[in-house]
């Protein structure tokens, strides 16, 4: 049985011992704009790929010291089989626009399509209601199109699309972020 509760602390080994880390993809969203006078367009288009896009993340101690400060606000959850930690959703809230940020979400590889995703954004969808917050915004690539699929099919919209987000050095041209929410009233 899975257990989905307040997360209280997430570590490195944590991360690890959720295996592969990252997505596999054979479809993509590109991006088109075109201006015009008095229009601006922006368009996704979901496209085939001839081959299959993987991208793994990497996992810092970084990553380790940011996400402890955001579990401390104690919004963020973790997906539990007995004792074991399966699932987190790391979150945050921002009283500027009265949104909660997710700022990480994640299913180790042996446990994923198996519903868990849902129930943690359900239950973050519960703790937002409880807590009279509006919104509940993520971010994800515009390559990871099981990622959006998932999303929108918990109710979540395409709201924004930022094609500067992520520094070409590090990422590839055709990854683009995809700003996604959910209204909450």
């Amino acid at each position: 049985m899975i257990e989905i509760k307040t997360l209280k602390e997430f570590s490195l080994a944590d991360q690890h011992s959720f295996g592969f880390s990252g997505y596999h993809a054979h479809e993509i969203y590109q991006l088109s704009r075109t201006q015009g006078k008095n229009e601006f367009t922006i368009k996704l288009t979901r496209v085939k790929l001839e081959q299959p896009y993987i991208k793994r993340w990497t996992y810092t101690r970084e990553d380790t010291d940011h996400y402890a400060e955001l579990i401390a606000e104690n919004l963020s959850l973790g997906a539990f089989e007995k004792d074991r930690l399966i699932g987190v959703a790391i979150a945050q809230k921002r009283a500027w626009n009265n949104s909660l940020w997710v700022d990480y979400i994640e299913v180790a590889d042996s446990h994923r399509k198996m519903g868990i995703g849902t129930l943690l954004l359900t239950k973050i969808a519960f703790t937002a209601t409880e807590q009279n917050i509006r919104l509940i915004e993520l971010e994800t690539q515009s390559t990871n199109t099981l990622a959006i699929d998932f999303y929108l099919k918990n109710g979540f919209e395409i709201c924004g699309i930022h094609s500067c987000l992520y520094d070409p050095a590090s990422v590839p041209e055709q990854e683009k972020a995809i700003l996604l929410g959910k209204l909450m009233t």
